[in-house]
Order: structure tokens, then C-alpha cells, then sequence
């Protein structure tokens, strides 16, 4: 990724469009100028009124910042704070924050919320027919949910699970609660694609065909663990999504955590040695993004302590080794089918698999951030 000139636009409320202006290296850039594409940027959903529209001037590296609305003419720099009429718009504060244009997106760092997101959001409408389409690669492979079957219950200090009442936010085809339910727990999953519930229904799995909807349960029912595995960089408001999480869970209960480890070194490193786009980010699939240090802040904000921590496996390094998958697509496969091997070496040994993985989560490496983790009182 180049370094331009940094670029300083406004966020504003369209009602305004024709008003606001933002100063710049460039010189000013009178938003009325924008050109608006509902097909790409829709509204916002929680701020209908709120836009990122330029026309042109954007940059790979490039700074936005939130500023105060003014009218054109006003010759006083551009602010830090936003008018009265604004505020109630403005969902995050992007002030200083890097950017980088590509697929239709931009991607910034949110420093009021202490990771990456893509913008503009897409409406939950958008989102919602995605998933229901949604269909995962087939694969034969188990093991990934039988380890981390054996992480969740070495962390809260079980054998099995017998008894407990688990519920999965995202189940995808189910593979993980069968291997949860194979251990005794009482399982309930959401699923918003079609095709994913019908692959679990095989395997004796009746998922609620729906993304995650505390009102689509009981009444104050609340679970003893509760899986969030992969879902919250697809969700388009991930505090208050893990607030619905929290309240689902009972005092003490336990939330076993998976994100992708995104920015990391290994992958900022090839970045840097190949000159390559930064593939990892992928909008709309995934609108969110932290690293290690930005995940532990995110759990720690919302109520939850660490029990356990961990690394997936560093599938990038093989981009540093000699196996450059991404420009030669066909050897992704047998960097995977290596990834593999070497797992299921650890097949009789989970143990030590786990105390590997959670040596390279504490530099910062691994392909995912995985946490075991307690609701505080």
C-alpha cells in the first residue's frame, strides 16, 4: 500500500449536502460536488442521514476526519467536534483515522471503538439476503471443531459438557455444536442461511433459520456458554451485538470467542515485501476488523475476562516461506493440506497444540484470535 497526501473530507447529513465543505491538501471540496450511488453506499442503518460521497481525491493511505459542519465561504480550519444538528448522525469518530479505498469501501480505523471497520455499512436488509444465500465450502475435515471442542472445556475446567445449556449465534452447518452436543451439552444455534440449516438438519441439528435474535428465544433464558466463532467481523454493530450476547448469558457463564487476527505482523510483512493489496479485507463479508491487542481492549470493554487465549494456525507465514498463494493460487492447497498435517500430528496430544498456539498469541501471531472467556458479575 502507498502513502499519499493525506485527504481531510466531512462527514455530513445529506439535508446539508449542498452547504458543507471540507479543506484539504488538495485545496477545499465543496460536497455538493459528490456524487451519491445507493447501489454501492446505501444509507446507514442506524443514521439514515449519514454519507461518505466523494466524488474524487481519494488515496490508498489517505486521512479522514470528522469535522464540524460549515458553510461554505468560512474561511476558520476545519474542527474536530460536529455541529448540534450532526452529533445524532455521526455513528463513529473517525478523526485521524487511515484509509484504504478498494471494492467499493473504504476502511478506516474507528477511534472511538478501537478497530477497523469498512464504510459505509450495508443495510441489514443487504446483509440479511447475503447470508440467506450463504453457502460453505464442503469439507471432510473435523478437527478443528474437536480441538476447540477441547479448549472450551480444558478452560472452564470440564471433562464433558454434560448438562449445560449452550447456545451458538452463528452455527454455519452446525459441525460444532454436533461435536458440543457429542459431549453432552444441551445446544441451540441461529443460522441465517438456508443451505447451512439443511446441511445441519442431517446430522439431527433443527437451527433457528435466522441471524442471532434474543427475542426469537424464551423469555429470560439465558445459557451457560455461549459461542460467537467467527461472526462478529461479519456483524455491522459489534458492541451492541455483544451486548445482546451478555444478556443471553448466565452470571459467570462462559462466551468462547473467534475473530481473524487481521494487520498482523506476518501479513503487514508481506504487504510490505510483495507490494500486494490487502487481501484479507473483504467487504462485504467482513466489515470489521481487529487485531490481538484490539481484541483483548474490545472483550475487556464489554464486560468479559480472559480464561483463555490462543492463536489459529499463522496460515500467512507460508507467504514469507516461499509459497506465495496469493500469486500463485494453486499452492494455496498445499499450504492448507501442510496446516493439516501438522494438526493432526496433535491429534493425540491436544495439549500441547494448545500451549503452541497460545505461545504465538502472545507476540501477536496466528491466523485468528481464540478466547475462552467469563462474563463479569
Amino acid at each position: 500500500m502507498s502513502t499519499n497526501d493525506d485527504i481531510r473530507l466531512l462527514l455530513c447529513d445529506p439535508a446539508t449536502l449542498g452547504e458543507m465543505t471540507a479543506d484539504g491538501v488538495h485545496g477545499r471540496f465543496a460536497l455538493a460536488g459528490c456524487v451519491h450511488n445507493p447501489d454501492m453506499f446505501g444509507a446507514v442503518e442506524a443514521a439514515p442521514g449519514l454519507y461518505l460521497l466523494p466524488e474524487t481525491g481519494w488515496r490508498e493511505g489517505a486521512a479522514l476526519c470528522v469535522g464540524e459542519a460549515r458553510p461554505v465561504g468560512d474561511d476558520a480550519g476545519l474542527g474536530t467536534t460536529v455541529s448540534a444538528t450532526q452529533k445524532g448522525a455521526l455513528r463513529h469518530r473517525l478523526e485521524g483515522a487511515p484509509c484504504w479505498k478498494g471494492k467499493g469501501y473504504l476502511l478506516f480505523f474507528d477511534t472511538a471503538n478501537d478497530y477497523r471497520i469498512i464504510f459505509p455499512r450495508p443495510t441489514r436488509e443487504k446483509l440479511a439476503e447475503h447470508y440467506r444465500a450463504f453457502e460453505s465450502s464442503p469439507s471432510l475435515r473435523n478437527f478443528n471443531f474437536e480441538y476447540h471442542a477441547f479448549v472450551l472445556c480444558r478452560a472452564i475446567g470440564r471433562e464433558t459438557l454434560d448438562g449445560l445449556d449452550v447456545l451458538d449465534v452463528a452455527s454455519g452447518n452446525g459441525s460444532f455444536l454436533s461435536v458440543l452436543r457429542g459431549k453432552g451439552a444441551h445446544v441451540t444455534g441461529f443460522e441465517p442461511s438456508e443451505s447451512e440449516c439443511r446441511e445441519a438438519a442431517k446430522s439431527g441439528l433443527e437451527l433457528i433459520n435466522a441471524p442471532f435474535t434474543p427475542a426469537m428465544l424464551p423469555e429470560g433464558r439465558q445459557y451457560d456458554v455461549v459461542i460467537a466463532g467467527n461472526i462478529f467481523e461479519h456483524v455491522p454493530d459489534p458492541v451492541p451485538f455483544m451486548e445482546r450476547i451478555r444478556a443471553r448469558l448466565k452470571p459467570g457463564g462462559w462466551l468462547f470467542f473467534q475473530i481473524p487476527n487481521d494487520f498482523n505482523a506476518i501479513q503487514m510483512k508481506y504487504l510490505e515485501r510483495s507490494g500486494s493489496d490487502a487481501w484479507f479485507v473483504a467487504p462485504p463479508d467482513h466489515l470489521n476488523y481487529w487485531d490481538v491487542p484490539q481484541a483483548r481492549r474490545f472483550v475487556d470493554a464489554q464486560g468479559f475476562d480472559v480464561v483463555h487465549e490462543e492463536a489459529q494456525f499463522p496460515i500467512e507465514m507460508f507467504l514469507l516461506m516461499g509459497m506465495d498463494y496469493r500469486k500463485q493460487p494453486e499452492l494455496g492447497r498445499q499450504a492448507h493440506l501442510m496446516r493439516c498435517a501438522f494438526e493432526d500430528s496433535f491429534a493425540d496430544d491436544m495439549g500441547t497444540l494448545s500451549r503452541f498456539y497460545a505461545s504465538l498469541i502472545g507476540g501477536g501471531f496466528g491466523r485468528d484470535y481464540v478466547a475462552v472467556l467469563r462474563k463479569r458479575p
